[in-house]
């Protein structure tokens, strides 16, 4: 997915076990709406980004299919994170991501995909 919002900048690993990192961009427009003043990443958003580094790591299409459990830990700010580290365990269907920066935890979704 092309977007203004974050660049994954490399992907790392392999047998199930990837390591993506990811760069914010400050000035999208996303954080210009979600909010001015304070702005946040989307829980939404950290979700596409998950499913845009599986396709990456894998190097195929991936639908997602269902989100068995997603928490959301702590807010991903731009002014305090300009990187994230995606970290995908991934068998056969079924993929667990953690989202972080350094020890600081964002997000961990236990998630399943169909490949096409």
């Amino acid at each position: 997915m092309d977007t203004d919002l974050y660049v994954i900048q490399s992907v790392s690993g392999s047998d199930g076990e990837f390591e993506c990192l990811v760069e914010l961009n400050p000035g999208s427009v996303i954080y210009k709406a979600h909010f001015p003043e304070e702005p946040i990443t989307p829980g939404v958003c950290l979700l596409q980004m998950v499913s845009d580094c599986v396709e990456r790591a894998l190097g195929r299409n991936a639908c997602l299919r269902t989100a068995r459990n997603v928490k959301f830990i702590a807010v991903v700010s731009p002014k305090e994170t300009s990187s994230l580290s995606v970290s995908l365990r991934i068998q056969d269907e079924a993929v667990k991501a953690t989202v972080q920066d350094g020890d600081k935890v964002f997000a961990k979704m236990s998630l399943v995909y169909a490949y096409v």
